[in-house]
Formats: C-alpha cells, sequence, structure tokens
C-alpha cells in the first residue's frame, strides 16, 4: 500500500516494522490473556506483514500480501468489535478507515469501509443493545463519509497533478516522461514474456518549414491533426500485434513515438511502418490551408541486446536518422550497420574529448584575397587535429559529432581562444595592422545565452578589437530564423563583431529575409563557384544572382572554392570583394601566414 504512494523500499521497509510491532505486541497479550480469537487474528496481520516486508526488501511484487495485510485487518476488527463492544469501533474502526481512504482507491474503500461499517455494527450486538449501537452508528458513518471526501479531494488533485505531468499538453498523448516510464515496463514484460515488441521512433520531415512559412500556431494545429492520424491506425484486435493509445507519444517538438507490442513476427513491422507512412504521407487541412507533410520512421526491436527504455528508443532514433540520410519519408529499421556508427561516433566523441584535455588541436588560416588576388584581406581560421584516436577523420565529420554530444562549445571556445592569441600576436608587432579573421561558429552559439559574456572575457583576455573577427555561421543554421537567433545575432553586432552568413545559396533563405539577419558578409558557397563557366548547370547563374543580392542589400561579398583561373576572373570581372579558394592558397599554418604576406616587419 505505502510503496503505491510512491515511497522507496526503504521507507515501505520501515513502514510495515512500524506496523509489525503493535500488531505483534497486540497478539501476544490477547493469546495470554486468553481472548484466543482475537489473538489469532492479529497473528495473521503479523505473518502478512512480515511476507510483504521479504517481497518488498527483495524489490518483488507484493501486490497479494498487500491485500492479505488489509483482509486480516478487517477481519481484526470485526472480531475485536464482537468481543470488546464499543472499544473495538471506536479505537479500530477510524484508524482503519484513514489507512484504506489513504492508500486504497476510492471505490475500493468506500465499498470496504460501508461493508466493515455494517459487519462491526452486527457484531457489537454480541455485547451492546441495539439503540447503543444506533447511537454510535452515527458518529462512524460521519468519521468514514469525512474520511471519504478528503481521500477524494486529493485524489482529484493527484489525477490533475499526474495528468499534467505525464500527458503532452498540446496533443494530449503521452509525453516523454510518462512513455520512458511506460516503455521501461514494457520492456521488463516483453522479455520477461519473450514476445516481440517494436519502438517507432518518428519524425516529420522539414517540419521548421511549416513554422517558417505559416507560423507556429499553424504548427501546433498541424501536430494535433498528426497526433490524430497516428491513433487513428491504431486498430483493436489487430491480426498483427497490439496497438493501443498508451503506446503513442510526442517526445518533443515534431518527434513522435509508436509501440507495437505482441507481434506474430518481425516481419509484420514493415506491414505497419507502411502503415504509418500511409498515414502521414498526405496533406492535411490546417485552417483551410493545405499542408503536405511528409515523416521519416526508425524502427527499433525489443530484444536482449537492448533491456532498457533507454536503449531501444535512442536505437529507433539513429535509425529515423539514417531514414533521413537516404532521403526522407521512408522507414528503416535499426540494425547493425547503424549499430557499428553509433559506436563509432561515440569512439569519436571520446576522441574529441581525449583532444581537448590534451590539447591535441591545432588551427591553420585559409587566406582571404582582394580582388586582384595578392593583398590579403584576412583569413579564415579553421581547425584541425593531431591526435591518433581522430587519425583519418576531418573537421566535416567530427564537428556534427561534437555537436551531437554537446562538446562543440569546447570546441568554439578553443577556436575563439586561440584566434584571439594569434590576433594579439600580430598586433604586438603590427598595431597598424586591419587583417579581418573570419571564425566559425555552430548554431548551438545562437541559443547560448553565456556565448557574450563569453566573448567578452576572451576579448578582454586578448585585448583584441572586435572590429577584426566576424564571426561565421552557416545559412542553414538561420533557416529557422526564430527571435532568439536573430536577438543573439543583434548582441553579437552591438558588441561590434562582423557578422558572416556562410555557404549562402544552400540552405533555401528567402531573399527578403536577409534583412531580419544584421549581417555584414555574404559568402557564396564553393558549389556554386564550382559550376562557373557549366552553361548546363542552373547553379552556375546563382553567382550572379548572389552577387545582385548582395549589392542590393550592401553586404560585402566572399567567394569560397576558388579552384581555377577561368573561376578567379569570372569573381574578379563581377566584382566581387574577395575570394579564397585553393588556386589562391591553401590552409596554412600561422608562421606561415605571417612570413608569405610579410604581416610582420
Amino acid at each position: 500500500m505505502v510503496g503505491d504512494t510512491g515511497f522507496s523500499n526503504k521507507h515501505t521497509t520501515l513502514f510495515h516494522f512500524i506496523g509489525l510491532v503493535p500488531s505483534a505486541g497486540y497478539a501476544l497479550y490477547h493469546l495470554l490473556e486468553g481472548n484466543i480469537w482475537l489473538g489469532v487474528c492479529l497473528t495473521a496481520i503479523c505473518l502478512a506483514i512480515l511476507l510483504s516486508t521479504y517481497k518488498v526488501m527483495q524489490e518483488l511484487d507484493n501486490t497479494y500480501y498487500r491485500y492479505g495485510i488489509l483482509a486480516s485487518v478487517c477481519l481484526t476488527v470485526i472480531v475485536a468489535t464482537y468481543f470488546l463492544g464499543i472499544r473495538g469501533i471506536i479505537f479500530a474502526f477510524p484508524a482503519i478507515t484513514g489507512i484504506f481512504f489513504t492508500f486504497t482507491s476510492f471505490r475500493f474503500s468506500m465499498v470496504v469501509t460501508t461493508s466493515m461499517l455494517i459487519l462491526c455494527l452486527l457484531a457489537a450486538l454480541n455485547s451492546l443493545h441495539w439503540q447503543m449501537i444506533l447511537r454510535f452508528s452515527v458518529p462512524l458513518m460521519m468519521t468514514m463519509l469525512l474520511s471519504a471526501a478528503y481521500s477524494y479531494l486529493i485524489s482529484k488533485h493527484q489525477i490533475a497533478l499526474e495528468t499534467q505531468a505525464s500527458v503532452d499538453h498540446l496533443t494530449g498523448i503521452m509525453n516523454r516522461r510518462r512513455f520512458n516510464d511506460w516503455l521501461q515496463r514494457l520492456v521488463h514484460r516483453t522479455l520477461r514474456e519473450k514476445q516481440i515488441a517494436a519502438v517507432y521512433f518518428i519524425d516529420l520531415d522539414d517540419f521548421k518549414r511549416v513554422n517558417d512559412t505559416y507560423g507556429h500556431e499553424t504548427g501546433d494545429l498541424l501536430l494535433k491533426h498528426v497526433s490524430k492520424s497516428l491513433l487513428s491506425c491504431i486498430r483493436v484486435g489487430d491480426a498483427l500485434s497490439l496497438l493501443n493509445e498508451e503506446g503513442v507519444a510526442r517526445l518533443a517538438g515534431d518527434e513522435f513515438a509508436l509501440v507495437t507490442t505482441n507481434l506474430k513476427s518481425k516481419n509484420n513491422a514493415d506491414v505497419i511502418a507502411n502503415r504509418l507512412i500511409a498515414a502521414l504521407n498526405r496533406d492535411f487541412d490546417i485552417d483551410g490551408l493545405t499542408i503536405r507533410v511528409n515523416a521519416s520512421i526508425g524502427i527499433a526491436f525489443i530484444d536482449e541486446d537492448t533491456r532498457t527504455a533507454d536503449e531501444v528508443l535512442h536505437n529507433a532514433d539513429a535509425a529515423m536518422f539514417r531514414a533521413k540520410q537516404e532521403g526522407k519519408n521512408r522507414y528503416q529499421f535499426f540494425n547493425s550497420s547503424i549499430a557499428n556508427d553509433i559506436g563509432l561516433r561515440k569512439n569519436v566523441s571520446l576522441g574529441i574529448k581525449s583532444a581537448l584535455e590534451n590539447n591535441e588541436f591545432t588551427l591553420v588560416f585559409m587566406p582571404i584575397f582582394h580582388p586582384d588576388g595578392v593583398v590579403v584581406a584576412g583569413a579564415e581560421t579553421l581547425i584541425r587535429c593531431h591526435s591518433d584516436e581522430l587519425k583519418g577523420i576531418g573537421p566535416d565529420q567530427y564537428i556534427p559529432i561534437a555537436e551531437e554530444y554537446g562538446l562543440i562549445k569546447d570546441i568554439d571556445y578553443y577556436v575563439i581562444d586561440h584566434t584571439f592569441e594569434k590576433i594579439r600576436e600580430l598586433l604586438n608587432h603590427n598595431p597598424d595592422c586591419n587583417l579581418r579573421f573570419a571564425i566559425n561558429i555552430s548554431a548551438i552559439e545562437l541559443q547560448n545565452l553565456e556565448f557574450p559574456d563569453k566573448l567578452k572575457e576572451l576579448m578582454k583576455k586578448h585585448n583584441v578589437p572586435p572590429q577584426m573577427v566576424e564571426l561565421e555561421l552557416t545559412e542553414t543554421s538561420l533557416v529557422s530564423h526564430d527571435e532568439q537567433s536573430i536577438d543573439m545575432l543583434t548582441i553579437l553586432k552591438q558588441m561590434n563583431f562582423r557578422l558572416s552568413l556562410d555557404d549562402f545559396g544552400t540552405g533555401y533563405t528567402a531573399f527578403s529575409q536577409l534583412q531580419l539577419y544584421p549581417v555584414d558578409t555574404l559568402k557564396i558557397d564553393r558549389s556554386f563557384v564550382d559550376s562557373i563557366g557549366d552553361e548546363t548547370n542552373s547553379k552556375s547563374s546563382m553567382v550572379d544572382v548572389i552577387l545582385t543580392i548582395a549589392k542590393l542589400y550592401d553586404l560585402e561579398l566572399v567567394a569560397e572554392g576558388v579552384e581555377n583561373q577561368y573561376q578567379f576572373e569570372y569573381l574578379q570581372q563581377a566584382k566581387c570583394d574577395y575570394m579564397q579558394g585553393y588556386y589562391l592558397s591553401k590552409p596554412i599554418p600561422w608562421q606561415e601566414f605571417i612570413d608569405t604576406y610579410h604581416l610582420v616587419s
């Protein structure tokens, strides 16, 4: 009983012993006094408490023993009333009523306590006149009703709190917290009963575009429709598996989960996955708007290799990510290839931690040139690693993993700190230097409220003028253009840092949205520079479009990935402000950068 209220096993065991001591004392007393029946009933309570205590200490289910305690207590009260008359009613019945209404369900308590009241009053006829019993029945009924009213109010409040804590406020289905608890119990049962169960991790494709295009209110309505579609996939008595509303949850944002239990075969999971795809891959009518939705689904089975809810959900999530990588709007089963990829990513994350701790990262500098291709305007700072653990793994591989494992801030701060250190070193020898150094930062920093203070701290440490620093973000990191990101950009701009939008043209930013971003520079993505001269490639014209946009918004333009003379001359004639690429220079160490371009006299 006590355990059901949320007490730990330690406290539940303590309560058992607290109940055992007086029960044993009363049992012994009545046996010695010759009241055998009452002594036997109290002894039965002691035995039930001992058995229940053993189950609790072994962390086993003690349901039957708990009900054994309650049954023994009820019988004892009735017997006590029979032999002791009014004393049995006054001392025992109110306490037992309180126990029932505190530790059992309201309906069960009403049935049991009402029955007990009637039986106790009848038992009291053994020693009391019916008129006396009638007088005592009124306060006893009042005691029971007051306990019932209190229990009812408490239970309503508890249900409201549990609902708030376990139900997604938007869709009304399970939230992640309740789902994880439910799934953990399901994992234990599935493994114990050797059943087949599958977890489907569902993520809507390009949901951010819905919020960007139609607004968050429309996005919320769409999520409600999606949850209803998932519930519609549940078929009572399904021949393939068992599904119920408890098995559907909204995990976060546009992520959902659905669980099928008692699958007849693992092959049936394909059928259910196709059913889910069909239910979601359609047009939704949202307040007169027709919105097309697709979904990527990852599927993982509960088996001996996944003994916890976190493991099976993580596997399903990884399978969903693979489905995204392979083109979206499809489903993917978790397999050995994905498992190996998870292992690799985990090892890389450990390698990143080790490299940060052992100072095994270094910086190289990609010169940025004026249109003449000779005079440097600055450099882009690039990170490299000489750790044996990350050998053969480049930044394009370990940077996304660092973001996934929460290590990207440490890398960002490392690059900023060491770049500021180099700038200060340069200024000490060349105070009039006005080069600009571009530093790539993760999109995570736009949500990091501590980032501006960290920059101020590093600026003060190295005494670096912010005008010499250009912070680069990829265009894709600004697609959602949420208010917090724009506010962060505004703060950085107010600190006199220059801001650059990298890989411009690849993130599907509406050109009109540029006015939202307080950026100074656009960097043409190398894929567009590669297409220069190829008249059959539609990307080739994008360079001219971006040049026009930059002039329209009074932004400086940097072309990256200049690989040959034709590209260089084309951009030169098009009056591109700055260029970088292997045709002009590869990334080089700091000292080589200083010496090659005579930055220190």
